[in-house]
């Protein structure tokens, strides 16, 4: 007899047997009701709320009052060193390069010309000169 037909033999009526108890509303479960708190409990419980949401207007007030300036601020100085880098590459395009191992076309791409791939870009990719 195999292991996996004793366990499942022995395990079925087990199952069935928690799942017959676990079932059964005869007797009501002690947290039915209604729980009662003691006045200490209570009033941590309430602290604990209240620091809740005092924390989470100040991240709140962090995030929109904060992190939107900041956000706007990195915006603006990152596009104006994207703007130098551009008008650097239209000054000084960058040059081909032949490496044997680059440009291998096996067959055209299905799109455009068919030598470009779907990202590229002529001011940063150079075309061979031939």
């Amino acid at each position: 007899m195999s292991l996996i037909r004793f366990s499942s033999r022995f395990t079925a009526p087990v199952r069935q047997t928690v799942a017959r108890r676990s079932a059964s509303t005869a007797t009501p479960s002690p947290l039915s009701g209604p729980i009662k708190f003691s006045p200490e409990v209570k009033a941590e419980m309430d602290a604990v709320r209240e620091h809740g949401e005092k924390t989470a207007e100040l991240w709140r007030r962090i995030s929109l009052y904060g992190m939107f300036p900041i956000l706007a601020v990195t915006s603006y100085v990152v596009y104006g060193m994207a703007m130098d880098h551009l008008h650097h590459l239209e000054e000084h395009p960058p040059k081909f390069k032949k490496y044997d191992y680059l440009r291998i076309r096996n067959r055209p791409f299905p799109f455009g010309d068919g030598d470009h791939s779907l990202f590229h870009n002529p001011l940063v990719n150079p075309d061979p000169e031939e």
